[in-house]
């Protein structure tokens, strides 16, 4: 009977022993591995991208989907929470004046449509539309809702020109900091034609919005970019290039400008000399008024914008600048801009050196990377656990083509404006693609794609 205990009481040490060799540090969890959590969740590879978190101080994997995020905690694999991926945050606000002094004027479109009687045409669905996909890259991209990244109104009005403190100048669209919209002009029919249907127009004043939110005065008040010789041209410049991402075109102003001579620009990055423009340091200009100055010499930091972009990729350069605004100061100078974006790059894990070439290319400091360049720096804002990270150099934030199902024929279709498209679509002018076409919110560049083809 003694023996039989004494066996009892071996195999039960045993069994302890083994449980704490098998157990984990003390201070560590044990965590389910990352196809554990796909399963749970009913999704493939494919389908899904994972990441480990820290969820209520819960080691978790976070299982994205194109719809739907879910929460798998790392242990008990329960999913503990979830919620949709789809951003319906758009907040804009679309309204009409022919007094460009009354804005905003009279609302014309909002989320849930054309506002009841009132005249709404093609001009203010240009501008209600093309600011959509915009401020939907913005999210898409950076995970910022609105120029402000709480959600605010996106006020636009068409049909009122600028003030030019004499007359309305329909010439012309303008973002006003003090007023917090944009405003567009209609043209006159033979330099511009309504510059609302321009897409690179609307994301050109949204990227001043941009801008303006982002570099901030001491007291958290927007401060952007000082309106005048170099701030003022990498103001412009900012603009443009937001412009140039959100549309995969190097070309500003292509459907509004000189509506009589096809295939002409205002702008072209890749090239500014072509339209007069300097492309290089040593060309800058230092006569004319201000707005003419920066205007002007957009041109040099466009060319090292397309440059760097060609070093590497778009969506690379585009998130070195976009980041980088978090540590501008508001009288940044090239050269100030250019020690702000190696660090900014450095952050990110790019190429610091193809970032400084570019800007060498251009007349702004020695190829060689420089250090010390630039003002003391802060850390780059990062999100939270229970954020999207901040995409890396190798990752790609657009919605890739496997997020997207393809499209058939019939639905690249001809349209208007978005109340012919489908719930969740938008009517669009994809590149190479003589008329605007059905497109859905996400995955919108994909599918312009493949619509192209379609349409040869």
């Amino acid at each position: 009977m003694k023996l039989c205990a004494l066996r009892i009481l071996c195999i039960i040490a045993l069994s302890l022993c083994m449980l704490l060799y098998n157990a984990p540090p003390v201070g560590q969890q044990r965590v389910l591995g990352p196809e554990h959590a796909r399963a749970i969740v009913g999704v493939s590879a494919d389908e899904s991208t994972v990441r480990l978190v820290s969820y209520e101080a819960q080691l978790s994997w976070r299982v994205e989907t194109i719809d739907t995020v879910y929460i798998v905690d790392g242990t008990t694999g329960n999913i503990v929470n979830e919620w949709p991926n789809i951003w319906d945050g758009l907040n804009r606000r679309t309204y009409a004046t022919s007094n460009c002094r009354a804005l905003p004027g009279q609302l014309w479109i909002t989320e849930e449509g054309p506002v009841p009687g009132m005249p709404v045409d093609d001009v203010a669905w240009g501008a209600h539309d093309n600011a959509a996909f915009f401020f939907a890259d913005l999210w898409f991209t950076f995970k910022r809702d609105s120029f402000d990244g709480k959600g605010g109104p996106i006020v636009q009005t068409v049909h009122s020109g600028v003030n030019t403190g004499f007359t309305c100048d329909h010439n012309n669209a303008a973002y006003f900091p003090y007023l917090q919209q944009i405003a567009y002009g209609d043209g006159d029919g033979i330099r511009f034609s309504p510059l609302a249907l321009d897409p690179t127009v609307v994301c050109h004043e949204a990227g001043h919005w941009i801008v303006h939110t982002t570099i901030k005065w001491p007291d958290g008040s927007p401060r952007g970019l000082d309106y005048h010789d170099e701030p003022g041209a990498l103001n412009e410049s900012y603009a443009d290039f937001f412009a140039a991402w959100s549309n995969d075109t190097w070309l500003i102003g292509e459907k509004c400008y000189t509506p009589q001579t096809p295939g002409d620009a205002l702008r072209d990055m890749a090239d500014p000399t072509r339209y007069g423009q300097p492309d290089h340091y040593s060309k800058y200009v230092n006569t004319g008024t201000q707005s003419y100055r920066v205007h002007m010499n957009s041109g040099i930091m466009n060319k090292c914008a397309y440059l760097m972009s060609q070093a590497v990729g778009v969506d690379a350069a585009i998130r070195i600048w976009y980041y980088a605004l978090f540590n501008m100061p508001g009288d940044a100078t090239f050269a100030v801009a250019r020690g702000v974006m190696e660090q900014t790059a450095r952050e990110l894990g790019i190429d610091v050196n193809a970032v400084g070439a570019a800007f060498a290319a251009v007349g702004i400091g020695a190829p060689a990377e420089t250090p010390t360049a630039g003002p003391t720096l802060t850390a780059t804002p990062k999100p939270t656990a229970t954020q999207t990270p901040k995409p890396t150099a190798t990752q790609t934030p657009k919605p890739t083509a496997t997020q997207t199902p393809k499209p058939t024929v019939g639905l690249c279709q001809k349209c208007t404006n978005s109340t012919e498209c489908p719930p969740g679509w938008w009517c669009k002018q994809c590149p190479g693609i003589p008329h605007k076409i059905c497109v859905p919110m996400i995955g919108h560049s994909t599918w312009c794609l493949y619509c192209k083809d379609k349409w040869r």
